[in-house]
């Protein structure tokens, strides 16, 4: 379950790269929070690219030989459930900077970047489809990495029935039109 928001200026990256980026993040994130990053996984896993004109980043200085368009800044949010303890929000900060230096390369990055924000949720304050998750349950279903699992997993946060895609077209096509 990987939610995280990557803040750059705009062009920095062309989509190619942002689609590296999102993948390496989606498996870093992966890693510490303990679970598979199988297909299953990718299904409830977002990255999100804020994209900025360099005249609405305002930053006083840059390190000596830092390109300005190179700012970067990622929030991280993850359940507290997933993320619980102060060595796997480090794990985070290291593993998600890692993930963009392999894509922007090893140089100077402007205010010594990337900046990686943790924000762990508490895990009442999380849901999806207005279900809070039974947390160790949804991580040993999706380590489990067959369908059948994968199933059993999602029906634990949408409920029985309702997550295949099936269920999720006849949504779509009975929704009333605005």
């Amino acid at each position: 379950m990987v939610f995280v928001r990557v803040h750059l200026m705009k062009e920095r990256l062309n989509a190619a790269q942002k689609e590296e980026l999102g993948a390496k993040l989606v498996q870093a994130v992966s890693e510490v929070e303990n679970l598979v990053n199988n297909h299953t996984h990718k299904e409830t896993s977002w990255v999100q690219f804020y994209e900025f004109d360099p005249e609405n980043w305002y930053a006083p200085a840059n390190v000596a030989g830092a390109d300005p368009n190179s700012r970067i800044q990622l929030d991280v949010i993850a359940p507290e459930k997933l993320l619980s303890t102060p060595e796997d929000a480090r794990a985070m900060l290291i593993k998600a900077a890692e993930a963009v230096r392999s894509v922007f390369g090893p140089g100077p990055l402007p205010a010594h970047g990337p900046w990686v924000h943790v924000y762990t949720i508490p895990f009442d304050q999380w849901a999806q489809d207005g279900r809070v998750p039974d947390w160790e349950g949804f991580r040993a279903l999706l380590r489990a990495g067959t369908p059948e699992k994968a199933d059993e997993a999602l029906a634990l946060i949408y409920g029985p029935g309702r997550h295949t895609a099936a269920a999720w077209r006849s949504l779509e096509l009975n929704r009333p039109s605005s």
